[in-house]
């Protein structure tokens, strides 16, 4: 009886190990493409900058 509880816990335990890091690697995806993102801005505009006349 003990022996089927104890294991019961650590199989739930794993359970929400698994969902917390499935959750943890989304969140890191979804930032690396939020730097992703704005490096692609930011040499966008530098590119439209650098393309603008401009007076000496």
């Amino acid at each position: 009886m003990i022996n089927g509880e104890l294991a019961k816990y650590r199989i739930e335990d794993r359970i929400r190990e698994g969902a917390s890091a499935r959750g943890t690697r989304r969140l890191g995806a979804r930032r690396a493409a939020e730097r992703r993102v704005r490096g692609r801005r930011l040499v966008g505009v530098a590119a439209a900058l650098l393309s603008l006349p401009f007076k000496h």
